[in-house]
């Protein structure tokens, strides 16, 4: 793999390397000196010696060619610099200057030709505008970030430097610590799936925390995922979610917007689990690294009552498992805690000792079954508060410990120092629930089966005509109304074999809205009413279908759309009259698994509307569909809406395509 340049380097060079301690140059090459094991060549025109290291003039004059060239220096002088990097041919460029695409049109050429310059080359890039790299594991901080992070399980992706020291300060005051952390910048070499690929097979990372602006390739992305067969969970913070922060991410990485709603539906089909705040990625990706794997049951203990039960509900709502007390558990908390009244939650009562929640702590420890324990403390009269926040931070054995001290700010103190005996804390009952909602959700993906698609051996041609279409559509078992296709006056005639009323469109499959526009004419009766709707229609094209009204069934938009940058999805919900009132859409990256459309329908309004039997129908109608539109050459959409579905049948009402 093309990162392990990164973190196999022995050898650095900093260009902008500086005496100066404000200057960037001068902190990375601090950072690289940690790694006593180093060859550093700090590089600044006035030569001379910089943190114990000889400086050199230009790159070429170092006595041999660095692993990994850091230049952090104006960007109008980058160009030279990379020139000279292809003239001693290094294998890596980490670009930590700024100034380029986010900047305007003429940072986006300066960009551009740097970029062609590198690829020309085969030069790994990170940057430009990078913070640079991290891996405490081996000791290599090549970064003008903090340097103090501690090694852990936390592998770190973002397209924001200050994101990545955010995070840093969190996992160093709650004692984890991160495997590897990339800052993308603007993103024009190494990209987000890039990292994504190593973290997932990095022996050291365990947990994956993601902030985006945008997606770079969303296809690679998708195939990286499915073909790891992942079990890591994966965490995600989205920025740029509005207009305002579409533009803000713009001006700050040069990043394109994406789309929310089709990155939110590659994250149900890959396991990636988006988080709403920064809060919830900093709670989530700490807590799964503090267990063996992701947990479930959950057994809640308390000396308020209210707030647990508050607790209780939002996490039997997320469809959390509480814990049920086992007999033996009971029993031994009897013999310790006489009046207490077994149950989850496990209320201490407002008069709740250190030595109550000393014994019955150390009682749910030792019950193997229990995967986390949730501890909600209000300060009362009697509450000791520094005598229960000791016993707390006791070793815990196993399990996932999370404390809640509800209060004010007084009570900081209290939250820090279970922040850093490893619980994680939080100020309110419902952020415990939240973040072991995004645990079970990383957890039941893990469980969900992964598909091997292979393309069955299919012989279709583009469909040129409406027929065509028609009979590729038929192709996937769906069954189409009884029509007649009109291309003369002469021919109205025979309508009324197929008994009225009937409904008149247009042949001509591009029209994307044939309802806003007029294209489609419904109720009609006699031959008059025909006459004058393929006088009409026919505006459109040379011919005109009339087909019988199908009186009953659910109505579905079932469509497959191939998007140049996301590649082929499906989308599917509730169609027809009914598309416009509800907005009831998902959307499955192809190809997918019959347990994935399961699922993605299950997200649907139309889903409740739907008895067994005609699920189903549904689904196999959609596998069908899925290996036709994979088949047919230059198809690019195909989209039908109505499809009606009956007791005993599926029936495509109107369709387009492209």
């Amino acid at each position: 793999m093309q990162l392990d340049n990164l973190f196999d380097a022995k050898s650095f060079a900093v260009i902008g390397a500086s005496t100066d301690e404000s200057k960037v140059g001068h902190q990375i090459l601090k950072n690289l000196t940690l790694n006593k094991h180093l060859t550093l060549y700090p590089v600044n025109l006035k030569g001379g010696t910089i943190l114990g290291h000889q400086a050199y003039s230009h790159l070429s004059k170092t006595p041999t060619v660095p692993d990994v060239v850091i230049i952090s220096i104006p960007a109008q002088f980058v160009e030279s610099v990379v020139d000279e990097c292809i003239k001693i041919k290094t294998k890596t460029v980490v670009l930590i200057s700024s100034g380029f695409a986010e900047m305007g049109e003429a940072g986006v050429a300066l960009q551009s030709t740097i970029i062609a310059k590198l690829k020309e080359a085969n030069i790994l890039l990170l940057g430009p505008n990078s913070m640079g790299y991290l891996n405490p594991h081996k000791q290599i901080f090549a970064s003008f970030g903090q340097s103090e992070v501690n090694p852990g399980s936390i592998s770190v992706i973002s397209q924001s430097g200050a994101m990545l020291s955010a995070l840093f300060d969190e996992y160093n005051s709650s004692g984890v610590g991160i495997s590897t952390a990339f800052s993308l910048g603007n993103r024009v070499g190494i990209a987000e799936h890039d990292c994504l690929e190593y973290a997932l097979a990095d022996d050291q990372t365990k947990v994956i925390a993601i902030y985006l602006e945008s997606v770079s390739d969303p296809k690679k992305l998708l195939n990286i995922l499915v073909s790891a067969k992942h079990k890591k969970p994966i965490f995600l913070l989205k920025g740029g979610t509005t207009q305002e922060g579409r533009v803000a991410a713009l001006s700050h990485t040069a990043a394109l917007a994406t789309s929310e709603v089709l990155l939110s539906s590659l994250c149900h089909q890959t396991g990636i689990v988006q988080v709403a705040n920064f809060e919830q990625l900093v709670r989530a990706s700490i807590a799964a690294s503090l267990s063996h794997y992701l947990p479930e049951n959950v057994m809640i203990i308390t000396n308020a009552g209210g707030p647990a039960v508050v607790l209780t509900d939002e996490i039997a709502s997320a469809g959390i498992p509480l814990h049920t007390i086992s007999p033996g558990t009971g029993a031994s908390l009897k013999v310790a805690l006489p009046g207490l009244k077994l149950g989850n939650p496990l209320d201490l009562l407002g008069d709740a000792t250190s030595d109550s929640f000393k014994h019955a702590l150390n009682t749910l420890y030792a019950d193997n079954e229990i995967d986390v324990i949730a501890v909600i403390i209000t300060k009362q009269a009697v509450t000791d508060l520094d005598a229960i926040t000791a016993v707390l931070s006791r070793k815990r054995g196993k399990h996932i410990v999370f404390a809640c001290i509800a209060g004010g700010d007084d009570l900081e103190i209290y939250r820090t120092k279970l922040k850093s005996a490893g619980l994680i804390v939080t100020r309110y009952p419902n952020e415990i629930a939240e973040t072991l909602n995004l645990l079970y959700r990383a957890k039941k993906f893990h469980s969900q089966y992964i598909y091997d698609y292979t393309l069955p051996n299919l012989d279709f041609s583009f469909p040129v005509s409406y027929l065509d279409t028609l009979k590729l559509i038929e192709s996937c078992g769906f069954k189409t109304p009884a029509s007649k296709i009109i291309t003369s006056e002469s021919e109205l005639s025979t309508l009324s074999t197929l008994g009225y009323p009937l409904i008149a469109k247009t042949t001509n499959l591009e029209i994307k809205h044939k309802a806003k526009i007029g294209a489609i004419m419904v109720d009609l009766i006699g031959q008059s009413e025909c006459l004058a709707a393929y006088t009409k229609l026919k505006q459109w094209g040379s011919s005109v279908v009339f087909q019988e009204k199908i009186k009953s069934g659910l109505e579905v938009l079932l469509g497959a759309h191939h998007d140049p940058i996301w590649g082929w999805y499906i989308a599917l919900g509730l169609g027809g009259s009914l598309s416009d009132t509800y907005d009831d859409r998902v959307y499955i990256f192809l190809p997918a698994a019959k347990d994935m459309f399961k699922s993605a329908l299950a997200r649907t309004k139309l889903y409740s509307l739907l008895k067994p039997t005609q699920t189903n129908m549904l689904i196999s109608g959609i596998l069908k569909f899925q290996d036709t539109v994979l088949s047919v050459p230059k198809l690019t959409e195909i989209e039908i809406n109505p499809l009606f579905i009956t007791e005993n049948a599926l029936i495509s009402a109107d369709l387009k395509r492209a």
